[in-house]
């Protein structure tokens, strides 16, 4: 069942992403429709892993970091719990 929502958007906002929708060969609303279902999944993604937004932003020696960082931080838990 789908349900109708209706929004007030800027006429340039309105422009461009009509513009976008466009040029992928898409309709603005299936746009903004599949645009809504990434920023769910997403959502989901941070709550199961509170780490998750910050992938990709920080630099370090490390190059796993996004695969292994569970085990980084246990390490550093516990090397601090020995100090």
């Amino acid at each position: 069942m789908n349900n109708k929502v209706i929004l007030e958007l800027p006429s340039e906002l309105i422009s461009n992403l009509t513009h976008q929708a466009w040029e992928k060969q898409t309709t603005l609303e299936q746009m903004i429709v599949d645009f809504l279902w990434q920023l769910k999944e997403n959502q989901n993604r941070e709550e199961i892993d509170p780490i998750t937004p910050l992938l990709g932003t920080l630099r370090g020696e490390m190059d796993d970091i996004g695969e292994n960082h569970d085990l980084y931080l246990g390490a550093n838990l516990a090397q601090q719990k020995e100090d």
